[in-house]
């Protein structure tokens, strides 16, 4: 009996000692920003938007709000429709007219980037062909008994996969009831028109929704400020964010730089940098002594994780991301990272991207699993009171005929534009935003 006792004894302090060391020299929380282990499912890439067409010549599309948890719900109801259907794309492309799609009812996915199927499911499956898809179309026949469809849709190409579903897909069914007020006389909804369906389709790239707006359907808006978030914290607070992104926080040095930034360094292993100006970076010194091969959705997932533990990025711009692009640099993937508020896109200006070398509202570098840098602004964001209504009565025709005119005037004949949307252009802190409409042309946005 005593040495069970004593054994008992011995385990608590050892365990004790352990606790002790582990909470003075800092818990293993940052680990999660240097490797992660291989998952069999994982976060599927979000779709920027989902959309509900009502179908028909005169067809409209509805923008589902992004909600965080209606949102995920969604996107894990195509996950696990897709999980569920053996043999997942085995037939072969169609490459016809995609127009004709659009007059079905249904749901669309619309994704800010050309993806794989394993990007949108979320697991890798063995497939014939690398399909890159930018768009996913779940078709609502009217018919109880009829069977749905699920179409992969390539834009750019102009190319189309249908896999039909073994029985009616009723959770769709469900959504699509559940948020169209189309036929509400007296809903506010706002009204968009697939572009390609519209008039102006020769201008645009494949399919964008564009906003139905005139002086008698105008669209009300709250302006937005965009301000340093860490500027009124004292320096303990920074300090005390910063420390979860060093594996032993008291070993770490810290110096202010010329110009004001604050530097913190853990010597060979971290290095993180605090700008007046808003921008923050951080670096993984630690060299990579396994190299272990990870996929674009592996490296999305540790981004991911990464960002969500991040306490110096504001809870405002967090949960308002959205995958706008990825990049492949010396065998690393960067995940590039832009915001939507109030489901419209913020867009970072060419001259605040230029002042603080960004590319975007936050980037994350990863390679053989590891996060070896990142950087972001330290920006939150917030409505600007006002008892005046702010409204938008322009609507879409007018930018795209302004710009079409623009580029003519330069020699360019039939431009077309691979974007047409109504955003809000960030151009600093500390500045009144307004909505307007944005054209993206050969990578640059545009307001006509």
């Amino acid at each position: 009996m005593k040495n069970i006792k004593l054994l008992l004894l011995c385990m608590f302090i050892a365990l004790s000692i352990i606790q002790t060391v582990y909470l003075w020299l800092g818990g293993p929380l940052s680990h999660i920003f240097f490797e992660a282990e291989t998952k069999a499912v994982l976060t599927p890439i979000t779709p920027k938007y989902i959309w509900l067409n009502t179908g028909g010549l005169y067809t409209k599309g509805l923008k589902i709000p992004n909600k965080n948890q209606e949102y995920k719900l969604m996107v894990e109801e195509l996950q696990k429709v897709l999980f569920n259907i053996p043999d997942v794309l085995d037939q072969e492309y169609k490459q016809e007219d995609t127009s004709k799609l659009y007059n079905q009812r249904g749901i669309i996915y619309e994704y800010s980037l050309p993806l794989t199927i394993n990007e949108i499911i979320g697991k890798s499956i063995p497939l014939e062909y690398n399909y890159k898809i930018d768009s996913i179309f779940v078709t609502l026949k009217d018919e109880t008994l009829s069977d749905d469809s699920i179409f992969f849709i390539n834009e750019s190409s102009e190319y189309y996969i249908e896999l039909k579903l073994p029985q009616k897909a009723q959770e769709f069914e469900n959504i699509y009831y559940l948020f169209n007020n189309s036929d509400d006389e007296e809903s506010t909804s706002l009204r968009y028109q697939p572009s390609i369906k519209d008039i102006k389709a020769p201008h645009i790239l494949g399919n964008v929704f564009l906003a139905n707006i005139s002086p008698s359907m105008p669209l009300e808006y709250s302006k937005i400020l965009f301000r340093n978030f860490l500027e009124h914290m004292d320096f303990a607070e920074i300090e005390g964010r910063a420390d979860q992104l060093f594996e032993k926080p008291i070993m770490k040095e810290t110096q202010l730089l010329l110009g004001g930034a604050i530097e913190f360094t853990e010597k060979n292993k971290n290095i993180l940098t605090i700008a007046p100006s808003g921008l923050i970076t951080y670096q993984n010194l630690r060299p990579v002594i396994e190299k272990i091969p990870q996929t674009r959705l592996e490296g999305y997932n540790i981004a991911l994780e990464f960002i969500e533990a991040n306490n110096l990025i504001s809870p405002t711009i967090k949960d308002k991301l959205y995958l706008s692009n990825i990049e492949i640099d010396n065998g690393a993937y960067i995940y590039y990272f832009n915001m939507l508020y109030q489901d419209i896109t913020v867009v970072l200006s060419e001259n605040l991207k230029h002042i603080l070398d960004v590319p975007a509202m936050v980037s994350v570098r990863v390679i053989d699993r590891v996060i070896k840098d990142a950087q972001w602004l330290s920006y939150s964001v917030e409505e600007i009171f006002s008892y005046e209504p702010n409204y938008i009565i322009t609507g879409y025709s007018t930018p795209i005929d302004k710009m079409y005119s623009n580029l003519k005037g330069l020699g360019i004949e039939r431009p077309v534009f691979s974007n047409i949307e109504l955003v809000y252009e960030l151009t600093g802190a500390d500045t009144p935003l307004d909505i307007k409409w944005g054209i993206k042309y050969k990578g640059d946005w545009y307001y006509p």
